[in-house]
């Protein structure tokens, strides 16, 4: 059934059982007299895909030919200047929390507890972009690439639910903040088979695209690296 109608099924008892409850009606149905939530950590994770270069179809491989992201202190810069804390306290109403590895904490005997977040660190980011070559040359606030040349990063954002589009806007300022022009493909979110078609079919004007991958019971990670490569 429709997500936003939910929580209204389940307070006058047309629905029994919802699960996979909708994170963005937490609210809505928390203190409710007649709804109990039940939760647990998930078996999946959010990322941020870079486009680093072409599936060869008919070699079966990746071809690693895009220049835009080929300097690693670029995407540690944009990953240290998103604020994920936030994202899950504020956005999510504390239910989600920073990603340490590509094994989530619900594989408790695999699960590496020492392991850091990356972290907050918009002052890291500033510095990896400028030791990057990555500087705002005309003073309009945003970086120019190492070339001197206007710099702009395209990102695809889904979309769906409450939080999708105030989400894809939290990132964009992030990234504003430490200087990097982020835009959202074709300027709006995309459409759940849009979004896909377009990952899938390698569309070249995609440069990042927030996903999630759910891992399954199996903690072996092999499967996100077929997904990322094919």
């Amino acid at each position: 059934m429709n997500p936003k109608v939910i929580v209204q099924a389940l307070k006058k008892g047309e629905v029994d059982v919802a699960g996979e409850f909708p994170e963005d009606q937490y609210m809505s149905a928390k203190g409710s007299k007649n709804i109990q939530l039940i939760g647990q950590i998930d078996l999946a994770y959010n990322y941020i895909g870079f486009k680093l270069g072409h599936w060869d179809a008919k070699k079966s491989v990746n071809v690693m030919d895009n220049p835009k992201f080929q300097d690693k202190r670029l995407r540690q810069a944009m990953a240290y200047a998103i604020d994920t804390k936030t994202v899950g306290d504020k956005l999510y109403n504390g239910l989600r929390f920073p990603a340490t590895s590509l094994i989530p904490p619900s594989f408790p005997d695999w699960y590496d507890k020492n392991a850091n977040a990356i972290g907050y660190d918009p002052a890291k980011a500033k510095k990896l972009l400028d030791e990057a070559g990555y500087k705002d040359i005309d003073g309009d606030g945003f970086r120019e690439d190492p070339n001197g040349k206007k710099f702009t990063i395209n990102f695809l954002f889904m979309s769906g639910g409450d939080i999708a589009e105030p989400l894809a806007k939290f990132y964009i300022q992030c990234w504003k903040n430490v200087g990097l022009n982020v835009q959202l493909v074709d300027g709006r979110l995309a459409e759940f088979n849009s979004f896909y078609k377009m990952v899938q079919n390698d569309d070249p004007k995609v440069d990042i695209f927030a996903a999630a991958w759910g891992t399954g019971t199996d903690v072996d990670p092999y499967g996100i690296q077929q997904r990322c490569f094919i």
